[in-house]
């Protein structure tokens, strides 16, 4: 029985893992824009550009079949490059993923363990559910899902979140309409940004079939 339960909890903690590195590529290979009506006048566009998105709602989304939910957010920054010779740069910023999703398990962390025990975690009862999972003691419990989360969250996945985010292209400005056109016309659809008035950028994308809108704010 014990070896069951620490079995289950750690292929949970491992859907977990999997549907965060998910994320990422769900909002860069899954895109879709809609044209906005620029004026004609060429805007300078040229610059590091930085968006952060709230994934909360789209996580728990993708989580519904578990027993996994997230009330706190969990977030990550995009990073937008557009050089001066018309080519540009996307890529996810994997640390900041890192940083929220700890902080998110950190504060959840009751919630979570008694998402994947099926029992509420109280204070008369968490001694009982660490037992029943095998543990000696509840703390003993959320570290142990803890160390799970960073040993999941090493270099190498980082690095292949990092490769599988990273997109390079060509872009044009014609008037407030940004045209982004990638190398390999699969991996990004988002066509057309928005320059807004303050010279941040917008993109529309379509994340799983969800509508999203990020704003890319000018370094």
């Amino acid at each position: 029985m014990e070896t069951y339960m620490r079995y289950t909890i750690k292929r949970k903690t491992a859907f977990l893992i999997t549907l965060l590195m998910v994320l990422g590529l769900l909002l860069t290979a899954c895109g879709g824009g809609t044209k906005s009506a620029g004026g004609e006048e060429k805007v300078s566009a040229a610059g590091k550009y930085v968006g952060n998105f709230d994934m909360t709602d789209l996580l728990n989304e993708q989580a519904e079949a578990s027993s996994i939910q997230f009330s706190s957010k969990v977030a990550a920054d995009f990073i937008l490059t557009l050089n001066e010779d018309d080519t540009f740069v996307f890529d996810i910023d994997a640390d900041s993923l890192v940083t929220s999703v700890s902080e998110a398990v950190q504060n959840e962390i009751d919630s979570i363990i008694g998402g994947i025990m099926g029992q509420e975690v109280t204070e008369d009862s968490a001694e009982g559910i660490a037992k029943a999972a095998g543990y000696d003691s509840y703390n003993q419990f959320k570290e142990d899902i803890m160390n799970q989360l960073k040993e999941s969250l090493d270099e190498s996945a980082l690095e292949g979140l990092t490769d599988s985010c990273h997109i390079e292209g060509t872009y044009t400005v014609k008037g407030k309409d940004l045209e982004l056109s990638a190398k390999d016309t699969e991996q990004f659809s988002v066509k057309v940004g928005t320059i807004q008035d303050d010279g941040s950028i917008l993109l529309d994308l379509d994340a799983n079939g969800q509508n999203i809108q990020i704003t890319f704010i000018k370094q």
